[in-house]
């Protein structure tokens, strides 16, 4: 009786009391009474009593929780507790309030995220179902969370979805957690997609194809297509979330063909190439951009723009490296690949023969690199450059083992045919002032024009 009357006051110190009174009693005790008089309490009381019945986990309060969720200051708490006593049957007003915002909708959205009663995985998908967009997405989102790859065969059905902002959360799910064959699914169902949600199965599939490493059978999917089921350039657009080979062997073609909307769509692509292009490619655009006319000429131009700054990209800068011998002092091999050229940073070592290696982590189109040497006028330094995809097998692209001219600020520049390598070694062999093998700076490049020569 005295639990009651201090609940029911207004008093929030003799509430605090009693919510802390009440923790030393047990279940049957005290759970019917606080389900029974939560209805007449005032609004700070029934949040005591509904944080109270969440602590005790007390599931037969579980209805008397769920007929407070739509009071604006108390679905927050609702919400929360919920999540650890609610059943299936609480689903549907949980999503209503996770469809909204701030604090009330965060806590109904970690609550359908925890909870483990039966049949809640079967109440999220009822709701995938219902005409609101906002349920159907947040319904994927919540399963998805909830059971990770699991979710795919409730994601799929939904990539076409009429509602735009639902087939892009499906599509960014199925990014999340699709493999290979899901990939080559949806490759296979793209013509049967509506073009709102194809431009965002492009995106989905490129992430796909990078976890994957299927660049290239994704690619050969996608360009298997025919233009009855999808214009051709429409997937040539989209070629920039696919750089492997097979996507610049086809936008090399778009370029050479005498079709201008395919020549368009390449040159379009192009301006979101990510990766360093191979000479062929940039050879490809120079070659349309001089014989076309505007307003092709315009885009073409900016796709070149961008290819050649991407090509004229220092690779080895920032790139893990290592040395084949201890370093002297402080100059490590990282000085060597810090984009400084310097007196003041440099690798040194105190012998020979000495190597740095530098991993790109992946292979990498190269066809030029420059040495840059301790320079002072009078010594000069001998040594080779060697490329490797594998790190065993070592192909020689830069001798200069017989060397006797000084070394200079500009370094030495070595051009080769383009090879793929993931791993650049240089391995020092003479320096004609002392024993200290030094180098200031090592650049890497896939392609550069001869009018930067310089570093």
């Amino acid at each position: 009786p005295i639990a009651r009357k201090w609940l029911a006051s207004d008093d929030a110190g003799q509430q605090r009391s009693v919510a802390v009174a009440l923790r030393s009693l047990e279940d049957d005790v005290v759970g019917p009474m606080l389900i029974q008089q939560l209805g007449e309490l005032p609004v700070g009381a029934r949040a005591v009593v509904i944080e109270e019945l969440g602590r005790r986990k007390y599931l037969q309060g579980r209805e008397a929780v769920a007929s407070q969720l739509a009071h604006p200051q108390l679905t927050e708490t609702c919400a929360r507790v919920l999540g650890t006593i609610g059943t299936a049957a609480e689903v549907t007003q949980l999503c209503r309030v996770a469809t909204g915002r701030g604090a009330a909708a965060a806590a109904a959205n970690d609550a359908l995220h925890t909870m483990r009663a039966e049949g809640v995985d079967r109440a999220l998908r009822a709701q995938l179902k219902h005409g609101d967009g906002g349920l159907r997405r947040l319904a994927l989102d919540i399963l998805a969370k909830r059971l990770g790859a699991g979710a795919l065969p409730d994601i799929i059905p939904l990539l076409p979805d009429p509602d735009r902002k639902v087939s892009r959360k499906a599509f960014a799910l199925l990014a999340d957690h699709a493999q290979l064959p899901q990939a080559l699914a949806v490759v296979k169902a793209l013509p049967t997609y509506p073009p709102t949600s194809r431009t965002f199965a492009y995106r989905a599939l490129g992430t796909i194809a990078a976890r994957a490493k299927a660049h290239e059978e994704i690619t050969s999917r996608l360009l298997a297509i025919t233009d009855a089921g999808v214009p051709r350039e429409e997937i040539l657009l989209n070629l920039h979330v696919l750089p492997c080979p097979a996507a610049v062997k086809a936008l090399i073609a778009a370029l050479k063909s005498d079709a201008l909307a395919r020549q368009d769509a390449a040159g379009r692509a192009l301006l979101k190439w990510p990766n360093q292009p191979p000479p062929e490619l940039l050879a490809s655009v120079r070659t349309a951009f001089g014989a076309t006319e505007e307003p092709l000429k315009a885009v073409l131009a900016k796709a070149l723009d961008h290819l050649v700054r991407l090509a004229t990209v220092n690779l080895c800068k920032g790139k893990p490296v290592t040395a084949s011998r201890p370093w002297q002092g402080g100059l490590k091999p990282e000085l060597a690949v810090d984009g400084v050229v310097a007196l003041t940073s440099y690798w040194s070592s105190p012998e020979p023969p000495s190597a740095i290696t530098v991993d790109f982590g992946e292979a990498t189109p190269l066809s030029v690199v420059r040495v840059v040497n301790y320079w002072d006028g009078r010594r000069y330094y001998q040594y080779r450059v060697e490329a490797s995809a594998d790190g065993e097998d070592w192909q020689l692209v830069g001798d200069h083992s017989g060397n006797t001219q000084p070394a200079t600020k500009e370094g030495n520049l070595f051009r080769f045919p383009t090879t793929n390598a993931r791993f650049l070694r240089v391995t020092m062999l003479k320096n004609s002032a002392n024993p200290g093998m030094h180098i200031v700076e090592l650049q890497a490049f896939t392609n550069l024009p001869v009018a930067e020569d310089k570093p």
